[in-house]
Parts: C-alpha cells; sequence; structure tokens
C-alpha cells in the first residue's frame, strides 16, 4: 500500500510538471502553424531536431537509464554511498565521451555532404547537433535523481526548451521581423542553448540531494559491466517508438511529394503525445524506480502486482483519451493551429494522421510500463526481439499505406506495431511472474463502460448530426467535448466504483473501491 501510494504521488508530481512543459508545447506548435504553416522548412526542422532527439531516447532517458536504474537501486541499497557515486560518475564519464567522439564523427560527415548537396536539413542537423551530448547527460543525470526518488527536476526539464524555443520564436518574430530560414536558425540556436540550461538545472538538483558524483574511468567495474551488457539489448527494445517515429518523419518525406509530410506528422505527434507525456511517461517514470527495487528484493509477487497497478491506471487515463483525441480530431486541430500560414488543407491532413495515430494510445503507454517490467527483472533480450519485429513491421506497413494515405498511412502503420508490440511483450511476460493479485480485468470492464459514455458525450458536442452543437463556435463545441465529457468519465467510474479516480487524485481508497 505504501509503495501505491508513493508511486501515485510520483506520477502526480511528474505529470503535473509534465503537464505544464505539454501546455507550453502546445503554445510553442501554435507559434510553429502561425509562422510556418505545414511548409518545407518545418519539415526540414523536425528532421533535424529528431536525430539528437533519438539519442536521448536511446542513452539518456531509455536504453542507459533503463540498463542503470536497476544496478544504481541495488548498489544504493547494499553498498556504501560513495560507491554508487563512483558508479554514476564511471558511467558518465563513459557516456560523454562517446558522444562526444559521435558528435565529432557525425559533424565531419554532415559537412561533407551538405558542402556537396546542400539543403537546410543537413544545416539544421549540423547547428543542433551538439544538443545529443547536452540532453542526454541531461537525462542520465535525470535517471540519478529518480532512483534517488526526486523526480521535480528531471519532469521540468522539458519546461526549459519549451520555454526558450517559444520565447525565441515569438521575440525572433516580433521584436526582430525574423522569418522563414533566419527564424529557423534561431530556433535551431535556441535549442542548443535550452540543452545548457537543462544540464545546469539537473546538477543543481543533485547538489541539493545531497548526493555527489565522483567522475572517474574506471570502466571495467563488474556494475558497468552489468550496464554495458544489458544497454545493447535494450537499445533495441525501448527504441521502438522513436525509431518508428523517424522512420515516419522519412517515408512522408521522401513518399509525400509536397514536402509538407514531416511538418504534417510533426503536429500530429505533438497533439497525440499529449496524454502520453502527460501521463504514461510519467507513469514509467515513476514505476520503473519501484520494480527495480522489489525486483532486487526477490519479490517477484511484488513486481507483479505493481505491474498490474500501473496498467490500470494507463488504461483508465488512455483509453479515453484515445476515444477524445480520435473524436475531437478535426474540431481541436482547427481550433488551436488554423491561423496565419496554417490552411484548411493543413487541419485536415493533421487530423486525419491524429486520429490514427491516437489508436495506438493504450499500446504506446502500456509498451512503457510492460518493458520496465522485464528490466526490472534483468531480462532485456526478449523486448528486443519483439522491438525488432515491430519497426520490421511498421516499415513494411509504411511502405504499403503512404503510397494511398499519405500521412495517415504511416500514422496507422505506427498504431498497428505498438499494438501488436505490447500485446506480444504482455503474453510473453506471463510465464516470468506470479499472478498478479490486483483484478486488472474488473478495472478494464468499468473503464470500457465508463469511457462509452465518455463517448456520448463527446458525440453530443462535436457530431456533426448532434442537435446540441448546431451554432455553436467550433472553439466552444471542443471545450464542452473536452470538459464534459471528462466529467462524465468521472463520474461513470464513480457509480461503478472505480478506485482509479480517487487514486489519482490522492485520496485513499474505501473497502469497496479496493475490490
Amino acid at each position: 500500500m505504501q509503495e501505491s501510494r508513493r508511486l501515485v504521488s510520483s506520477t502526480r508530481l511528474i505529470a503535473g510538471l509534465t503537464l505544464l512543459s505539454r501546455i507550453l508545447g502546445l503554445f510553442r506548435e501554435v507559434a510553429y502553424s502561425h509562422f510556418l504553416g505545414t511548409g518545407p522548412l518545418l519539415s526540414a526542422f523536425r528532421i533535424a531536431f529528431m536525430v539528437p532527439n533519438l539519442s536521448r531516447r536511446l542513452f539518456g532517458e531509455g536504453a542507459l537509464s533503463a540498463a542503470f536504474i536497476p544496478v544504481f537501486s541495488r548498489v544504493l541499497q547494499n553498498e556504501p554511498r560513495e560507491e554508487a557515486g563512483r558508479l554514476a560518475g564511471g558511467v558518465l564519464t563513459l557516456l560523454t565521451t562517446i558522444l562526444a567522439g559521435l558528435l565529432l564523427v557525425a559533424e565531419l560527415v554532415i559537412v561533407v555532404v551538405w558542402l556537396t548537396r546542400g539543403g537546410p536539413t543537413l544545416l539544421y542537423t549540423a547547428i543542433m547537433l551538439p544538443f545529443m551530448v547536452l540532453i542526454c547527460v541531461a537525462a542520465f543525470l535525470g535517471g540519478i535523481l529518480q532512483s534517488l526518488e526526486r523526480f521535480a527536476a528531471p519532469a521540468a526539464s522539458p519546461v526549459l526548451l519549451n520555454v526558450i524555443v517559444l520565447a525565441t520564436v515569438l521575440g525572433g518574430s516580433y521584436a526582430f521581423g525574423l522569418d522563414d530560414h533566419p527564424l529557423v536558425l534561431a530556433m535551431c540556436v535556441a535549442v542548443l542553448v535550452a540543452g545548457v540550461a537543462q544540464v545546469g538545472l539537473q546538477l543543481y538538483s543533485l547538489r541539493r540531494s545531497g548526493f555527489s558524483i565522483v567522475l572517474n574511468r574506471g570502466w571495467r567495474g563488474p556494475y558497468i559491466g552489468e550496464i554495458r551488457r544489458f544497454m545493447g539489448p535494450m537499445l533495441v527494445g525501448l527504441s521502438t517508438v522513436q525509431v518508428n517515429t523517424l522512420l515516419d518523419m522519412l517515408i512522408a518525406q521522401w513518399f509525400v511529394p509536397d514536402g509538407r509530410g514531416p511538418a504534417v506528422l510533426g503536429y500530429a505527434h505533438f497533439l497525440y503525445q499529449l496524454p502520453l507525456g502527460v501521463f504514461g511517461i510519467a507513469l514509467a517514470t515513476a514505476i520503473f524506480p519501484i520494480l527495480a527495487k522489489k525486483a532486487a528484493g526477490g519479490d517477484r509477487l511484488g513486481v507483479s502486482n505493481t505491474l498490474a497497478g500501473g496498467l490500470r491506471l494507463t488504461f483508465f487515463v488512455m483509453l479515453p483519451a484515445t476515444v477524445g483525441l480520435v473524436m475531437v480530431a478535426d474540431p481541436l486541430v482547427a481550433v488551436l493551429l488554423e491561423h496565419g500560414a496554417f490552411d484548411a488543407v493543413g487541419t485536415t491532413r493533421v487530423s486525419r494522421a491524429l486520429g490514427f495515430y491516437a489508436m495506438g494510445l493504450c499500446a504506446y503507454s502500456a509498451q512503457h510500463v510492460v518493458i520496465r517490467a522485464y528490466y526490472a527483472l534483468g531480462e532485456s533480450a526478449t523486448p528486443a526481439k519483439v522491438a525488432g519485429c515491430a519497426v520490421g513491421l511498421n516499415l513494411t506497413l509504411n511502405l504499403l499505406l503512404v503510397g494511398s494515405l499519405g500521412e495517415a498511412g504511416v500514422a496507422i502503420a505506427t498504431a498497428t506495431s505498438a499494438v501488436v508490440q505490447v500485446v506480444t511483450l504482455g503474453w510473453l511476460l506471463r510465464g516470468r511472474l506470479p499472478r498478479w493479485e490486483t483484478p486488472v480485468s474488473a478495472s478494464l470492464v468499468r473503464t470500457v463502460v465508463s469511457a462509452t459514455a465518455m463517448a456520448g458525450m463527446v458525440w453530443l458536442a462535436v457530431g456533426t448530426s448532434s442537435p446540441v452543437n448546431d451554432g455553436l463556435p467550433v472553439w466552444c463545441r471542443v471545450v464542452l467535448a473536452v470538459g464534459g465529457g471528462g466529467l462524465v468519465m468521472f463520474g461513470v467510474s464513480h457509480v461503478l466504483g472505480s478506485s482509479e479516480p480517487g487514486e489519482l487524485l490522492g485520496r485513499r481508497m474505501t473497502p469497496s473501491q479496493k475490490r
């Protein structure tokens, strides 16, 4: 019970800060739409930014953190604190050395190719590539803080990025009259400044925690060797969504004729990531140290029950989010983005991609939780194999669907591969853990009933043949759909005796809610 309360409390903290970051990110996307629309320059910027961002997912908060946190948690429990500081310092030194070498080689290659071929994508990539080192270091330091159960600074880190980039777009446009290529160049420099600020925030929080990192080159120690052995498969296992997203962008760039495909997908990707980032990633971040500690103590039943609790909360939030985004996609995009350089054609294209991306929300979120259960148990090969198959499936479906459906086909491929991946991982995990004591099936039934009732309210707000929304402005219909749908969801859940609303709000469960 104590672990459950701590999990929910940590999830709420991370989700609250992530919500702030996502709101700022939404303002950033609105600014992009106003000044850049769905133009080729924004497509080039999105692809260029994905390169260092992918490295963050892989080396920072992704595979490295997943390999590091279980080992680091065990050292914290069983060894002197100074030994944990040496382990963290050794991994940090190794990480920066590898990334600095990769950065140097990649910059040289980009410069050579750019001199022969040119193009804004290569230029923007060359400018932003040092962000790879900065964001990976910041994410690794955030992993240390998460192991110490200090979640505020890591969760607040993206806020800095959004504030700095948003201020650059608005200031550059209104104060300095920048537009098109000069504005995008300023955005690239702002990303680098944000990376420095994120590293500084994590270092400040570590200093406040009293934990000292001892930089060293003891890379042959047993603990670092264990982390290295786990990292290889984890690079594959945790990178599926990010690799699929990069493939989506590249395939859209190559096969959607007008060059606007990556810009369209970028808007849709951000909007479906709103619920996923606010809750799904927050839950996975908060649950991993708890899973790792239980696994380190040999408590497999505890791992199973913690996983079940995470899945209950995942489906309770993501199922209605899926229903809502699919039904509200078109008016939502119109209200948020259709102004300035962003036209009605862009609204149609973004809303179609958003609706198909949203169909995979439950799978995207559950995948993060289930994979971390594997890693807490010291199992990294199975998620890697399943992830490799998922990437292959996504690529195949992308190539089959993009020609006829454009960006929408790319979104369908991503959602389908995510569902196949998480179902396969869950089925294979059954034999590795004892049966959980938490009634997930009963909770899921109540969630489905509540989400169905919510769908009725959303239809009344935005349905084309609904008698309620006749004559209402589009923004009013969206507000009615989101607000009314949320109230119906929580109201019906309360009537059905679901415990999840109380858990998410931090209330103690009544005996009837524990069933």
